[in-house]
């Protein structure tokens, strides 16, 4: 015992400071105080132009709360109140970019991916007919556009019922960072003003000519909601590398833990939401979520403060009271949206 005992602690060490730095990391990246941006980012947003958030109310089980007033809703920029000077919830068209990982080839992982074809066919019968969608695979440093743009649903289930018969042979990658952008720039381009990117991915990220830092800065200029199914359990690593560890179990451990906290931090930043179940039925659930959760959200419009000085992050917090008329099961409810906004002068 005391000779593993030995020769694992230098690992069990280093594991323990890489955690740390994870967690110190991840509160830099999402810190509450940015004070400066790439210049394209003043292109994004200004003080003086109204900004519209997409907000989710669920109730402690995580389904969907509908039919609250405006009056139920207080929106916070930097702790101070904004005015709403716009508010609905209708089921409106969103643009949806798919993206599928299929950065590992072993048959357990390709038996999840037929599950999840065949629930992202139940997911688009499910949503509002007048979505459009991408479909975008990836793998070894390039990208497969499996379907353009489009709203005929038989074109979808066509490409969804190859992955479900197992007849797309993509290999592996981990440049994750670089397909996410890549998708955002393209989501861009939808024809509809509400857009979420649904991601299935085991979270690993190596080759990405774009770090961290620049993909959340990213994230934080775009109005697209990130939803994830979060598939890092089933991540295989290269653990070679892992000192005094023969099956490189607790290196497998931590690579999953730091995979699951990155898909985390990306659904917090843009108000979406992550889904780590992989049991099938699950899977199946998870999806049908979020079909209910896009066609049931809120839209709010705010006129933010007048900012003075450098274009800088805008703290954003929405706050939901739950009316007296809700049954007593149902008033304890929450609100998610995105995190903030950048407005001020160049």
């Amino acid at each position: 015992m005391n000779k593993l005992f030995d020769k694992t602690r230098p690992y069990l060490i280093a594991s323990c400071l890489a955690l740390l730095l994870l967690w110190h990391t991840s509160a830099e990246t999402l810190g509450q105080n940015q004070s400066s941006v790439t210049p394209s980012a003043a292109q994004q947003s200004a003080s003086s132009e109204p900004l519209m958030l997409t907000v989710t109310v669920q109730d402690k089980k995580g389904d969907p709360v509908l039919g609250l007033p405006q009056s139920a809703f207080t929106v916070l920029g930097d702790n101070a109140p904004q005015k709403i000077i716009a508010f609905n919830q209708e089921d409106v068209p969103v643009s949806i970019g798919i993206v599928i990982d299929f950065a590992n080839a072993h048959e357990e992982y390709r038996k999840h991916l037929r599950v999840i074809s065949a629930a992202l066919q139940s997911f688009i019968e499910k949503s509002n007919s007048s979505n459009d969608y991408f479909i975008l695979g990836f793998y070894q440093r390039e990208r497969q556009l499996l379907q353009d743009w489009t709203s005929d649903q038989e074109s979808l289930r066509a490409v969804l019922e190859q992955i479900q018969q197992d007849k797309l042979r993509l290999r592996m990658t981990w440049n994750l960072y670089y397909e996410i952008n890549y998708s955002i720039e393209k989501l861009e381009t939808g024809r509809h003003a509400k857009r979420a990117l649904l991601l299935i991915s085991l979270g690993m990220e190596h080759w990405s000519q774009i770090s961290q830092d620049e993909l959340y800065q990213r994230l934080k200029k775009s109005a697209v909601m990130i939803y994830v199914m979060d598939m890092s359990g089933m991540a295989i690593h290269d653990t070679s590398s892992a000192p005094g560890m023969s099956n490189g179990a607790g290196y497998l451990d931590f690579q999953t833990l730091a995979a699951r906290q990155n898909l985390n931090d990306m659904t917090s930043i843009t108000g979406g939401r992550m889904f780590s179940k992989l049991d099938p039925a699950e899977i199946r659930k998870a999806f049908d979520r979020m079909a209910v959760e896009l066609r049931s959200q809120y839209s709010l419009t705010i006129k933010p403060a007048s900012a003075v000085g450098d274009l800088r992050w805008h703290n954003l917090k929405v706050r939901v009271a739950a009316p007296s008329n809700l049954p007593g099961e149902k008033r304890d409810i929450s609100a998610r949206s995105r995190k903030g906004y950048y407005a001020g002068s160049k």
